[in-house]
């Protein structure tokens, strides 16, 4: 009798100590997802100007990771890839990237992601060899150019259409 009473804490103890582990394991997944991910990323992509998750999304026991690659974010002709990683099982997936906006182009025209700011917004621009900053902010794209000449602020719809250019940074 007391070898059972014995038998059956020491499972229950046993049970709780595992559930506690396995709950701290996620937790930690979780939280080292997106820094495993870009670790790889920049290892496979060491010339880009720019990586970023974009978003994550629950895929079983694995977590199917959106990346944000760019490429010459300083200039008025960036460009930017959309790449998928499976993480831990399978890494990046073998399906080429989504391009996004390439060659001076982007193919979309609703604008998504601060690469296709920078390019529409480059038409509105005055200023030589001026460098942008983009962010999204009010439900809009902001652009402020920079160069020793001063600057400028262009500011879009999502649909590219320009709201205002100003020259008050």
């Amino acid at each position: 009798m007391r070898l059972n009473v014995f038998m059956v804490l020491f499972l229950l103890a046993l049970l709780i100590m595992l559930s506690v582990l396995g709950v701290r394991s996620v937790e930690v997944k979780e939280e080292s997802v997106e820094a495993s991910v870009l670790e790889h990323a920049w290892q496979r992509f060491p010339h880009a100007s720019e990586i970023r998750v974009v978003n994550t999304e629950s895929k079983g026991k694995d977590v199917l990771v959106k990346l944000a690659v760019s490429y010459n974010t300083t200039t008025p002709c960036p460009s930017l890839f959309i790449y998928y990683y499976l993480y831990p099982s399978k890494g990046f997936l073998p399906t080429p990237p989504q391009v996004v906006v390439a060659n001076c182009t982007s193919f979309s025209s609703l604008l998504s992601f601060k690469e296709q700011a920078v390019l529409v917004s480059h038409k509105f621009v005055s200023l030589d060899n001026a460098t942008p900053l983009a962010f999204f902010e009010h439900g809009h794209w902001v652009v402020v150019w920079s160069s020793d000449e001063g600057c400028e602020k262009v500011v879009l719809n999502t649909d590219g259409s320009l709201v205002n250019v100003s020259e008050t940074c």
